[in-house]
């Protein structure tokens, strides 16, 4: 039998000793071994480092763009369709600029575009919210679909 990793308890039995005051129910060893490999693979090696903050940088923007949302009351679950069309901004400017452009005047440009983008794909809910009384929670999950689709479009299309 394998013995769990001494920072998850070092257990054999997934019981604990009763000696304890409080005993409360103990995760199985294959469990606490499994949440190991998981954090050692994302946090164990620097190819694992960096793809977690690749995968983790969109959704901290969009998070934090929903918290200036949520305060200002407004409902927006929309953040996947401004987080495709953010990329569409950042990558129509990376395809289009001049061959040569210095990466320190690209990258902050690409970031300025894919901002712009994703708060003009929210704007449309907006719009649909004070012209016409739609829920901005509704149009802005519905317009996730519409989004996904221009995406797919513009990779097997034009782009």
């Amino acid at each position: 039998m394998q013995r769990c990793p001494p920072y998850f308890g070092g257990c054999r039995t997934g019981r604990r000793p009763s000696r304890q005051r409080n005993p409360r129910p103990v995760r199985h060893c294959r469990q606490r071994l499994l949440f190991a490999r998981v954090f050692a693979g994302s946090f164990g090696s620097l190819y694992g480092l960096r793809e977690t903050v690749t995968k983790a940088i969109p959704l901290v923007l969009a998070g934090s763009g929903l918290c200036l949302a949520f305060r200002a009351r407004a409902w927006n679950i929309g953040a996947e369709g401004q987080i495709l069309l953010g990329a569409v901004g950042g990558a129509l400017v990376a395809l289009h600029a001049p061959a040569g452009t210095s990466p320190w005047l690209l990258i902050p440009a690409m970031y300025l575009a894919g901002g712009a983008l994703g708060a003009l794909w929210a704007l449309i809910p907006a719009l649909l919210r004070t012209r016409f009384g739609v829920s901005e929670a509704i149009a802005s999950l519905l317009l996730n679909y519409v989004a996904a689709d221009l995406v797919q479009y513009l990779i097997y299309g034009p782009l």
